[in-house]
């Protein structure tokens, strides 16, 4: 069976440039409001409106409502795509397994994985709560961004971390290099 060489790069290389991507975005989304508002108020001193400077206020309508999306969606989605990071972690267990995850793997609980919104599959993260650590691997996306989650760990890493009875707590993880 042959092989492919594999290219040597960090892991956190992809949600980086995604993370520059959706910024870069925000900055054209930006840009385009402020022009076309500017050009609608340069426009205003006139005797009669255009149709023109209806579809530019329309534009800086459109494009302000854009940034401000974008502006949340990276805030929600992006904040914790760091190598170390904190915050509300929960678990999911009942049910699930045998299901297929984001990466396309089936499911099983008694496996240390988790849900992140922005981590490359197959990155392995050092979970800890209350001197209790663990070693989980990425292998789906989640949890929804409104929750205010950082993780959804499988049951067998929230054993480990005591986790089960509280249902969410306050954790720390770090990428493992």
């Amino acid at each position: 069976m042959k092989t492919e060489p594999q290219i040597l790069r960090h892991p956190l290389d992809e949600a980086l440039f995604a993370t520059a991507s959706i910024k870069f975005l925000v900055a054209f989304a930006i840009v385009i409001a402020l022009l076309s508002l500017f050009a609608a108020i340069r426009s205003v001193g006139r005797r009669r409106p255009t149709s023109a400077m209806g579809w530019l206020a329309g534009a800086a309508i459109v494009a302000a409502i854009v940034a401000a999306v974008l502006v949340g969606s990276i805030t929600a989605t992006y904040a914790a795509c760091v190598p170390r990071f904190a915050g509300l972690a929960s678990y999911y267990s009942n049910g699930e397994s045998g299901n297929r995850t984001a990466s396309g793997a089936r499911f099983d609980d008694r496996v240390p994985t988790t849900a992140h919104r922005c981590l490359p599959f197959g990155i392995p993260l050092r979970v800890s709560r209350g001197g209790r650590s663990v070693i989980v691997t990425v292998n789906d996306r989640g949890p929804a961004a409104w929750t205010g989650r950082v993780l959804d760990l499988a049951r067998a890493p929230a054993v480990q971390l005591g986790l089960v009875g509280p249902g969410v707590a306050r954790v720390e993880a770090e990428v493992v290099e």
